[in-house]
């Protein structure tokens, strides 16, 4: 029987974006273009935004979840599953210097009924955290979520990506 799954899920609210313009920002590869956390993302393997592609991505220096100095993480994430129908993509961590095992990672873009705006929702699981924990992976990805947010009504009241 397999390890059991630790994880969690975060979401932010996008206002004034549609979720098909937010879409548009989620590009597997351009993950630093939009998130300020991170340093660089590039794909290593494959073609890009098809799965099976493989990007390397590190971030700025960031507390570690260890405490101490400040760390760069370092992560090869593989895109799984990509629908663009429903604006929603899924990936797994291959390698990463943290000691995360086991990492899934499931991005999807919802579109509101009533007012405009969109929400977008990161769950995440993985059979070990390694020197983080789930909460710690969860303030991350708030972080990095809220980042990602606000260069998007940024680039929106501009015109685009």
């Amino acid at each position: 029987m397999g390890e059991e799954r630790e994880g969690g899920t975060v979401e932010a609210e996008v206002i004034g974006a549609t979720a098909e313009q937010v879409w548009s920002f989620l590009d597997f590869s351009l993950l630093d273009k939009v998130a300020p956390i991170m340093a660089s993302c590039t794909i290593v393997e494959g073609s890009t935004g098809e799965p099976g592609c493989i990007r390397y991505c590190e971030t700025k220096p960031i507390p570690s979840p260890a405490g101490g100095d400040p760390i760069v993480m370092r992560v090869k994430e593989r895109l799984l599953a990509i629908d663009h129908a429903l604006k929603t993509f899924s990936y797994e961590v291959t390698e990463n210097n943290i000691g995360a095992r086991g990492y899934i990672g499931n991005v999807k873009v919802y579109g509101k009924d009533e007012g405009g705006g969109c929400r977008i929702e990161w769950s995440f699981s993985a059979e070990s955290f390694g020197v983080s924990t789930p909460e710690a992976v969860g303030q991350f990805l708030q972080v990095l979520l809220q980042g990602i947010v606000q260069s998007i009504e940024q680039a929106s009241t501009k015109g685009g990506p």
